[in-house]
């Protein structure tokens, strides 16, 4: 046991582990503000970029079959991109504008810089759909 431990009381040591987590929560808390605005940001980027119509879906039953109906009509006429998907997250709004998946191990560095590549290549690439229903 290290000369640091040795001289402190075991409240010390639980004060101390105590104001570490609260220190870990709050750097994880604006970590996860960040990521969301760059989310965001990049979403608005793809929308001025591409111009795509974008039907939103909203209630607590039946939107996942509506979202289906309103795709079935709309791709007689137009390319239509349907977010079968539904996180309920303010996440999952931007995500599909962008058309790409939320990530399956969230507290992965590793898999929200794939993300951020995707959502990169999407806002460079050709115009996918004239439509996205959310």
């Amino acid at each position: 046991m290290s000369y640091f431990l040795k001289n402190q009381t075991s409240r010390d040591i639980i004060a101390n582990i105590y104001e570490l987590r609260q220190l870990v929560c709050y750097t994880i808390s604006m970590l996860k503000k960040i990521v969301l605005f760059l989310i965001e940001k990049k979403a608005k980027k793809y929308l001025k970029v591409h111009r795509p119509l974008v039907v939103a879906v909203t209630g607590s039953v039946g939107k996942t079959s509506t979202k289906m109906a309103i795709g079935t009509v709309l791709s007689r006429k137009y390319r239509v991109r349907v977010e079968e998907t539904n996180h309920n997250t303010r996440w999952s709004v931007p995500l599909s504008i962008l058309g790409v998946e939320y990530p399956e191990k969230v507290h992965s560095i590793k898999s929200w810089r794939n993300v951020f590549k995707a959502m990169n290549y999407r806002i460079k690439a050709p115009k996918d759909a004239d439509v996205i229903v959310q």
